[in-house]
């Protein structure tokens, strides 16, 4: 593309068959913060399991590895949809 023709609009892109290379970075971006999140959400209530009845560090650690078969079920779900239908919607 030069500089004088304009951006194609997102239903020529999606006729085309063209993705917005941001698209695909912010997607990314997202699945990063939901990793972070999950994380500190295991971790905290882990935390609160282990502080209640006195399990450490087991609560800990069977809240962290629940959310990061969450996190991963999470990708696997968002993956699939990206691949079915080319677009995040």
């Amino acid at each position: 593309m030069t500089q004088d023709q304009p951006e194609p609009s997102l239903e020529q892109a999606k006729e085309s068959g063209e993705r917005n290379p941001w698209l695909t970075i912010g997607i990314f971006g997202a699945l990063g913060f939901e990793f972070v999140g999950f994380m500190i959400v295991g971790a905290l209530v882990g935390t609160w399991i282990d502080r209640r009845w006195d399990t450490q560090p087991f609560g800990l650690i069977v809240t962290m590895l629940l959310m990061m078969l969450a996190v991963g079920w999470h990708i696997v779900m968002i993956t699939r949809r990206l691949h079915r239908n080319g677009d995040p919607s």
